[in-house]
């Protein structure tokens, strides 16, 4: 770091409550309700909604540990314009509900339901696809894990990486928290 910049940054003075707001945003963006409460009750911020962090971490956690049917059911519950492909307000995330049903499809795979994956993939990546062109090329890579017995030596192998499900995990995460107008 240079100089100038450590004195430019030593000269810039943030008000405690921005500061303040900051630190909370942070707590309840990575879901840690408890901490975000007491922070709340400490410092006085204005708490913005912290009882839907425990609902969000939960379809979260469901997306990282695979469990792809709770946490669609779940946000179903929650938020169902997420998963619509024609939402009322027109807010639509096409790729979005393609990276929910493309781990859904990868969740098959890896349980060995080629039957289902194959389903799945015609009913509901498939559309997808067609109504934005863009798609077409990571559903081709998607089905390519079908290439393999177990995906392992397909060109799609990173798909089946626990990376992939943090992935999908940390995009559905920023939109339930942009649906609920989290700052």
């Amino acid at each position: 770091m240079s100089v100038e910049w450590d004195a430019r940054l030593q000269a810039v003075e943030l008000p405690k409550s921005m500061v303040n707001a900051l630190v909370l945003d942070w707590l309840v963006n990575q879901g840690h309700h408890d901490a975000a409460a007491a922070f709340v009750r400490e410092s006085g911020t204005p708490a913005g909604d912290l009882d839907g962090i425990a609902e969000r971490m939960s379809i979260r956690q469901a997306v990282e540990a695979g469990r792809m049917q709770a946490a669609l059911e779940a946000l179903e519950a929650l938020h169902p314009a997420l998963l619509s492909v024609d939402p009322p307000n027109g807010g639509s995330d096409l790729q979005l509900l393609f990276a929910l049903q493309q781990q859904h499809f990868i969740e098959l795979v890896r349980a060995g339901d080629v039957a289902a994956a194959l389903t799945h993939a015609q009913h509901k990546l498939a559309p997808l696809a067609e109504a934005q062109p863009a798609l077409v090329e990571p559903l081709e890579l998607t089905m390519m894990l079908l290439a393999s017995a177990d995906g392992a030596d397909s060109p799609s192998a990173h798909l089946l990486h626990p990376s992939q499900r943090r992935r999908t995990a940390t995009a559905l995460n920023a939109a339930i928290l942009r649906v609920a107008g989290a700052r």
